[in-house]
C-alpha cells in the first residue's frame, strides 16, 4: 500500500501521538458557537470551508468545522479535499497515487475508486510531487482522524485552472454519493489587523451572496473557491460563514495578520 507521509508534523501541528491527542480533545471540549447550530442538523450539507494555517493560529476554527461535518457522519462517507498548491507551481488539479495520508493519530484512507472517476475530467492528474510538501490538506487530516476515523478522503490540490475547469469536477464529485466537499484556504495574508479585517469582511460577504471571482489576496485557496462560485450559478446552494479570526485574535502580533474564517455550504 503506497502512503504519502507528514510533511509538516511537530510544525503545523504536535509530532507526537499523545500530545496531539490532548489538544484535540482541548479543541473539543469548547462548546460550539451559535452559528454551527444549522450545520449540525443539516441534511443539505455539501460541505465546508475550513482553514489550514498551524493549530495555534487556526487549528480552533478548523476543529469546530470537523466537529460539526461529524454530526452528517451517518450522511457522509468520503470528503473531497481542494487546497491550493503553496510548494509546487503547476497547471491543472493533482491527484495523489497514495492510498492513504498517515498522520500521528493512524492513516486516513483515499478513495481511490472516486479518484479514478474524477481522472476522467479536464485537467485532472496524478502528480504526487504537488502533494509530497503541501500542508494544507495534511493539517486538517489529524481532526479528521480523530472526530471522523472512518472517513475516506480524495485530496487534491489546485494549480493553475479556470474556473469552469473546477466547477466541473465539482459537480461530478457533488453526483457522488455521500461525499462533501472541503475547501481548504486561509484569506488575506500579512495585511495589517484592522485592514485584514475589512478586506476578510468583503471577503466574507462576497461568498456569502456568491458573486464574483476571489483573487489570490483575499484567499489562497481562491482557484478552487471560484469553481465554487462559478458552479453555484447553475446549481442551488448556499454559504453560510460560521466563523472568523485572524492570526492577530489568536497567536500573533497584528501588525502582519492572515485571516481565518469558515463557511457551511448547503444544498438550497
Amino acid at each position: 500500500m503506497a502512503k504519502r507521509l507528514p510533511a509538516v508534523a511537530g510544525q503545523f501541528y504536535p509530532e507526537g501521538r499523545d500530545e496531539l491527542e490532548r489538544l484535540l480533545s482541548r479543541f473539543g471540549k469548547v462548546p460550539l458557537p451559535e452559528s454551527y447550530r444549522e450545520l449540525l442538523s443539516s441534511a443539505e450539507l455539501m460541505g465546508a470551508i475550513l482553514p489550514h494555517a498551524g493549530y495555534s493560529y487556526s487549528g480552533g476554527i478548523a476543529a469546530n468545522g470537523v466537529r460539526a461535518l461529524a454530526a452528517n457522519s451517518c450522511s457522509i462517507k468520503t470528503l473531497v479535499v481542494l487546497c491550493p498548491a503553496h510548494r509546487l507551481a503547476f497547471y491543472g488539479m493533482a491527484l495523489s497515487s497514495a492510498d492513504a495520508f498517515v498522520t500521528p493519530l493512524g492513516d486516513v484512507k483515499v478513495n481511490r475508486a472516486l479518484g479514478d472517476k474524477l481522472l476522467e475530467c479536464e485537467s485532472v492528474a496524478v502528480l504526487d510531487q504537488a502533494h509530497q510538501r503541501e500542508h494544507a490538506i495534511e493539517v486538517l487530516l489529524p481532526m479528521l482522524r480523530f472526530w471522523l476515523p472512518e472517513i475516506t478522503i480524495v485530496p487534491i490540490v489546485v494549480g493553475d485552472s479556470a474556473p469552469a475547469t473546477v466547477a466541473a469536477l465539482l459537480a461530478r464529485v457533488w453526483l457522488q454519493p455521500s461525499t462533501a466537499v472541503i475547501f481548504s484556504t486561509d484569506l488575506s495574508h500579512f495585511l495589517p489587523y484592522e485592514q485584514a479585517r475589512q478586506r476578510d469582511a468583503n471577503t466574507c460577504h462576497q461568498l456569502r451572496r456568491l458573486e464574483g471571482l476571489l483573487t489570490g489576496e483575499q484567499a489562497c485557496g481562491c482557484r478552487s473557491l471560484n469553481g465554487l462560485l462559478q458552479l453555484s450559478k447553475t446549481l442551488p446552494m448556499r454559504c453560510e460563514p460560521l466563523e472568523y479570526c485572524n492570526s492577530g485574535d489568536t497567536a500573533g502580533g497584528k501588525d502582519r495578520v492572515v485571516g481565518y474564517a469558515s463557511f457551511a455550504i448547503h444544498r438550497r
